[in-house]
């Protein structure tokens, strides 16, 4: 068995798996983990409790398709409010995809 380090490992509230939350997708369980993670790697570099990605940033982190991350959010932003904090930044050129980004503040 090796002997981890600090970032071996992330912290993943229990409430995940009580009642109130326990109706959740698994891929909507999975994206919070992974918005976790996220969190606690960005939120030591950066100043405030807000981060943003893109939808297919989150598809290259959590390995899944675009619709599946989209429903996902969806889910968590319908019921999981106490978990997490979602609002979309608006691309900066009317036509500009790339730019649409989700702002996360996870609340637990």
């Amino acid at each position: 068995m090796s002997n981890g380090t600090k970032n071996d490992f992330i912290k993943i509230p229990r409430d995940l798996w009580k009642d109130e939350y326990c109706t959740l997708s698994v891929t909507a369980k999975w994206l919070y983990i992974c918005l976790n993670e996220l969190e606690q790697r960005f939120n030591n570099q950066v100043e405030g409790k807000y981060f943003y990605h893109s939808d297919q940033q989150l598809c290259d982190i959590t390995g899944m398709s675009i619709n599946v991350v989209k429903r996902a959010k969806k889910e968590l932003r319908r019921y999981a409010m106490g978990l997490v904090y979602m609002d979309t930044n608006p691309p900066k050129k009317k036509d500009d995809n790339k730019f649409r980004s989700t702002i996360f503040r996870l609340l637990r």
